[in-house]
């Protein structure tokens, strides 16, 4: 009774100094209360997230482990053990994180986010297509969801797909550089020259310095 009392008062003391600030203080604590044989979710969880937070990776995972052994159907815990994995680059490990935190809680945005960013970094279309897809049911005027199927359409040659996403893209950001020379780039494969030189002279009107807008013009006026 008397180490359950004093694990208690520990723990308390640990989330005070974490609520001040101050994490290696807070730290301390918590791993007194581990030493005393405290076994708890909360316990493991909080000194996983001040060692993410102190960027001690190794020391996080371990802990969010732990935690997961009490508890395997927390998207949080999933989620903050991903963050370490991305931050580690151990990618492969972090893609699974996130998808069970998908499994857990399909709409969660960040895991989601992650996810289409991981997918697209490994070069795999088919899903980063489909993160980014969930996103904009969840956010259908996410800027970066669209540009990014703008981007990986193209790869898979889906032309009108990409084209329905920069133009969608083109209505909630206008002027952006990289869309209006991807909406030229798109013509220019489509063939319609006339769209294409549009779009692109659109793009050098806001930046005469855009180089991928030039490059796209000159290659256009070559096969004139």
């Amino acid at each position: 009774m008397v180490e359950k009392d004093k694990a208690d008062e520990l723990f308390e003391e640990g989330i005070t100094e974490y609520h001040n600030g101050n994490l290696e203080k807070a730290l301390d604590y918590f791993q007194e209360v581990a030493d005393l044989g405290s076994d708890t979710i909360g316990l493991w969880y909080n000194i996983g997230t001040i060692n993410r937070k102190l960027k001690q990776y190794g020391e996080a995972i371990l802990a969010y482990r732990k935690a997961l052994e009490a508890k395997p159907d927390s998207e949080d815990i999933w989620y903050n053990l991903g963050r370490c994995y991305w931050e580690t680059n151990q990618l492969d490990i972090a893609i699974t994180c996130f998808e069970e935190v998908v499994k857990l809680k399909p709409t969660m945005f960040e895991a989601l986010y992650r996810l289409a960013a991981l997918y697209q970094s490994t070069r795999q279309t088919d899903k980063a297509i489909w993160a980014n897809e969930e996103l904009l049911k969840i956010e259908p005027e996410s800027f970066g969801s669209l540009t990014n199927l703008c981007v990986l359409y193209m790869k898979k040659n889906q032309l009108e797909k990409a084209l329905d996403n920069c133009q969608k893209a083109d209505r909630i950001l206008p002027n952006d550089l990289f869309v209006l020379a991807l909406m030229g780039e798109i013509y220019i494969e489509q063939g319609n020259k006339e769209k294409a030189e549009e779009k692109l002279l659109e793009c050098l009107a806001v930046n005469p310095a855009y180089i991928k807008a030039k490059d796209l013009l000159a290659q256009l006026k070559k096969s004139k």
